[in-house]
């Protein structure tokens, strides 16, 4: 860095671009102000995409695009200032912009963004067998609520196919919708165009997920998380990127020897170790790590998924205990691995309240331990995010019962559910235990001794 201070002028070790670029590309993540600029008119063309009726939205397509969509609009002549600043930062909300898999009926397979797969977001080779026009609903089985392998398996790349196989896809065929793909909630963030917007303007190959981008992204990630001193991760940052002043000008101006500065750095982290020593909360004081019962009367329905990625498999595991802590039923289910972990959470959800409904039950507790998962099914907003369809399916089913509520729990009390989402990769199909859980569990479910609210 540079380090002025009043009249005194000190070596400027790098440049301003460099140390704009994110900390996890080697910079420093400063803002530059004209990125940062697009970033947030970038997002205000999200509100007029999602926002159509607002007051803003409806004067602007009045104006400039009243036969036309906002994305599809051309600049016009003799703009205003604030059009031509709206219009300008376009580009960069198209470059985050896909389409969310819903029923494929908007959506055309070569044409339109559609696979979740930076940075095109397109399928590699479009089939030349499929018309033009050809839409995402082809490829769906209608009747199941699947995708149709065999024709994946016929008309796209090995690649393709198996990426397009990832896309969630709710048996209740909700309307596609276009989401933004660089957040988890599907929301554009000024944050995450801001970081959009400079991989796009740099020309040495940052947003590349080649394996070198990759190794890079995690040595600098394990860098910034290191639980030492910051002057110490700058020190250390400095030193990979060469930064750090030559050994002819250190010891030239004698400014340290290479002793003192091991001493130095020795000194911190010992000071640093034993702070955190201090302060150190034993984890059973943060933690529940007991299964908790519910209210008489009151069944829980607990779930949890698990994946194995390199194998393209997920495994869903369902336990379904009274007050007591009786097992009433029990179920595991091997699927395709799905776009991210938290799409397989959220299916499990769904598959846990389908199941609780099936057997009958009027009250009852979902409990699971991912936490974006249960927030969003007790959120009250629009859910964008690769999973919010079957939020949407969640939501509806818990009104389905006399009374419901959802409720999140570490992995220590969701041990038995967690446990089954794995036994799932054994199994071809699904299978069910009523009254009783696999021989294999029985010695934990018996440890889960309950106790009461």
């Amino acid at each position: 860095m540079w380090g002025q201070k009043e009249e005194a002028r000190k070596i400027h070790w790098t440049n301003w671009k460099h140390l704009c670029k994110s900390k996890l590309s080697g910079g420093m993540g400063f803002r530059c102000l004209n990125e940062f600029n697009k970033a947030m008119l970038a997002k205000q063309c999200w509100r007029l995409v999602k926002r159509p009726h607002s007051l803003i939205a409806r004067v602007l397509k009045a104006k400039y695009f009243p036969h036309t969509s906002f994305l599809d609009v051309l600049l016009g002549s003799n703009p205003s200032f604030t059009w031509r600043s709206i219009a300008g930062a376009r580009h960069l909300l198209n470059a985050g912009l896909r389409w969310r898999v819903g029923n494929g009926e908007s959506i055309s397979v070569k044409s339109d963004k559609w696979v979740p797969r930076p940075h095109t977001f397109k399928v590699i080779l479009p089939p030349s067998t499929l018309p033009d026009n050809a839409k995402v609903s082809e490829l769906i089985d209608s009747q199941l609520g699947i995708w149709n392998s065999e024709l994946l398996n016929q008309q796209f790349l090995g690649v393709d196919g198996e990426a397009i196989r990832c896309i969630p896809i709710c048996p209740t065929l909700p309307p596609d919708k276009l989401v933004w793909h660089f957040t988890r909630n599907g929301e554009i963030s000024v944050r995450s165009a801001y970081h959009l917007c400079v991989d796009m303007g740099c020309s040495d190959g940052l947003g590349v997920t080649s394996d070198d981008g990759l190794s890079k992204k995690q040595f600098w990630t394990a860098l910034w998380q290191l639980q030492i001193p910051t002057k110490i991760k700058i020190f250390g940052w400095k030193m990979c990127l060469g930064l750090l002043p030559r050994n002819s000008i250190l010891f030239e101006h004698k400014v340290r020897t290479i002793d003192d500065v091991v001493a130095f750095a020795e000194k911190y982290v010992t000071e640093n170790a034993q702070v955190h020593q201090c302060n150190q909360i034993p984890m059973h004081h943060l933690r529940v790590r007991r299964w908790v019962a519910p209210q008489e009367g009151v069944f829980k329905l607990n779930f949890d998924g698990s994946v194995r990625k390199t194998q393209a498999l997920a495994g869903i595991g369902i336990i379904v205990p009274d007050s007591n802590g009786l097992v009433i039923a029990a179920m595991v289910e091997q699927i395709h691995y799905l776009e991210d972990v938290d799409c397989v959470e959220a299916l499990g959800a769904v598959k846990a309240l389908q199941f609780g409904y099936d057997l009958g039950l009027d009250n009852i507790q979902l409990e699971g331990d991912s936490f974006n998962v249960v927030s969003a099914i007790q959120g009250k907003t629009e859910n964008l995010s690769c999973y919010g369809h079957f939020v949407d399916v969640a939501q509806a089913l818990l009104l389905q019962f006399h009374s419901s509520s959802i409720s999140h729990v570490y992995r220590d009390g969701n041990s038995v559910a967690h446990c089954l989402s794995r036994l799932a990769f054994d199994f071809d199909s699904r299978r069910i235990w009523m009254e009783e859980v696999p021989p294999s569990l029985m010695a934990l479910v018996a440890s889960e001794a309950p106790s009461s609210l």
